[in-house]
């Protein structure tokens, strides 16, 4: 591990003293852990880990607290709360989850989900193993052995304290079998209980890596960069960036999301790292979809997601992200920053509920002419790399294959506005409802004629029809079975049709003159 010289030109941090302002419950919490070690004369250092820190530094308040174990795994200390729960408070024990570790997909640590007074908290050990040798054993032979007789004391030494009490001395063995257990894991990676120091260095970025020790009620800056880069706006990984991405390419975007959403810089040498190809094709093909879509939506929630997918764009991510086997093209990257940099004027006009997959309809405008045949169903191509590649909730991937369907019908009928009746276009309005704005904005992006768009949008005002999905049809089917005095058939659905374009094009018709006009068509 490649450790970074501390900074020169920023003041001394050792003897910066920061306080951080607990909440009720996060008081009540941090003394409910305390106690737990208290009770069992653990020696365990428990720390809040990264974003909970960064957060209450920047004044913002946070529910995410993830707690850092220095002696053993978040199952193993589970344990020991749900004794405390039942042995001293007399109640039921806490809900708890394990979520295995997975090298291959880049979850290196074992995570222990408990719910606790209501709200669930996260406990991992500290991490050592050498994650950037693909997850391998972190072999160093003195260490290793060192480590090995310092469990083995700490195991002889449990084991005298327990010995007097049986019931107490079964439990607790059954809780050091479940840490010999997690040691070697299911994937045959070996785990090492780590220290502080190495586990803030493998985190992803400095203003993430900083430590909160409940003990001494501290803060603690063990790369020697999180406070200085959290108070000048820098966004860089606590160890040269190849390494920190390497551990987990997600990382890569997880920097475009902090540096978005906190307006930071992107330290130079960690952008510069981003643009590597054996990077790029791990993230595209190592990383799990849902961990991806979590950060891209992470992205587009944020308040500037245009500057996020901007950055993404320019860092050439996009390769890695909206990629499709059969259909992408080199130029595809250029193209979609191209794109967002026109889309940047008419996203002042587009609300922001409906922005999110605006600027996905933009960045996937290259797909836009492509479709995939499936059973009798065409679906825009856009679709299906947001929903079956990518993991997206189906509710936002169809808004933006519905934008594309509208934007091939938008340049299909601009030819012929002119002549287009108004019921046509009427029914055009309402299959894309609130959004053949959003489907106007990316035509003029996509197609060179842009202006022309214009046409479309003055002829739908000059109508009256830019609110058309909200127009009620003035006959039901019960009317249309009355009037044509038929009980049921096809003939029902034909008449329901015809009365509501005779109604778009009439718009002053009232209900008896669209009844007259029924039973002469189909008398």
């Amino acid at each position: 591990m490649t450790k970074r010289n501390k900074p020169t030109k920023l003041q001394d941090l050792e003897n910066t003293i920061l306080t951080i302002s607990l909440t009720n419950f996060e008081q009540k919490l941090f003394n409910h852990l305390l106690a737990v070690c208290k009770c069992y004369s653990l020696k365990t250092t428990i720390r809040v880990a990264g974003g909970w820190v960064r957060d209450k530094l920047l004044g913002r308040e946070s529910n995410d607290i993830d707690l850092a174990l220095d002696d053993m795994l978040g199952s193993t200390f589970g344990k020991y709360v749900n004794r405390y729960q039942t042995e001293v408070l007399k109640e039921k024990e806490a809900t708890m989850a394990i979520i295995k570790s997975n090298p291959n997909l880049s979850k290196h640590l074992e995570t222990t989900r408990m719910k606790i007074f209501g709200q669930w908290i996260d406990f991992t050990n500290l991490r050592k193993d050498d994650f950037a040798k693909g997850g391998e054993e972190f072999q160093n032979g003195k260490k290793e052995n060192q480590e090995k007789e310092e469990n083995k004391k700490k195991e002889t030494k449990e084991e005298k304290e327990k010995e007097s009490e049986k019931e107490s001395e079964e439990e607790n063995q059954n809780i050091k079998n479940k840490t010999k257990k997690h040691t070697i894991g299911s994937t045959g990676q070996k785990i090492y209980l780590g220290d502080p120091t190495t586990d803030a260095h493998r985190r992803d970025l400095t203003i993430n890596a900083m430590f909160y020790n409940i003990h001494s009620k501290s803060i603690e800056d063990f790369t020697g960069y999180g406070i200085n880069d959290l108070k000048n706006g820098i966004i860089r990984t606590p160890l040269p960036p190849l390494e920190t991405f390497t551990d987990d390419p997600l990382r890569i975007l997880r920097l475009i999301k902090y540096s978005t959403r906190y307006g930071f810089q992107i330290h130079e040498e960690t952008e510069k790292s981003v643009n590597n190809e054996k990077l790029l094709h791990a993230l595209r093909n190592n990383i799990s979809k849902e961990r991806i879509s979590s950060e891209l939506q992470s992205i587009l929630s944020s308040d500037r997601p245009y500057v996020g997918f901007k950055k993404l764009c320019k860092l050439n991510i996009y390769s890695a992200i909206f990629y499709h086997r059969d259909y992408y093209q080199e130029s595809f990257p250029q193209t979609a920053l191209n794109n967002l940099k026109k889309l940047k004027p008419f996203l002042i006009d587009v609300p922001k509920i409906r922005t999110p997959a605006v600027i996905l309809g933009c960045l996937l405008l290259p797909y836009c002419k492509l479709v995939m045949k499936k059973k009798k169903n065409t679906i825009q191509m856009s679709n299906v790399i947001l929903f079956e590649n990518l993991c997206f909730p189906k509710k936002i991937s169809s808004q933006v294959g519905l934008l594309h369907q509208g934007v091939n019908q938008f340049i299909e009928i601009l030819p012929t506005i002119e002549e287009i009746s108004r019921s046509e276009l009427g029914l055009i309005v309402r299959t894309y409802r609130e959004s053949w704005f959003d489907v106007i904005v990316l035509c003029k992006i996509f197609s060179p004629h842009s202006g022309d768009f214009n046409t479309i949008t003055q002829k739908i005002n000059d109508l009256q029809l830019n609110e058309a999905w909200n127009l009620r049809p003035l006959l039901n089917g019960g009317d249309i079975k009355r009037i044509l005095q038929i009980k049921k058939g096809p003939l029902i659905g034909k008449a329901i049709q015809a009365a509501f374009k005779h109604q778009l094009d009439f718009p002053n018709l009232n209900k008896k003159g669209l009844e007259d006009f029924l039973s002469e068509t189909f008398k």
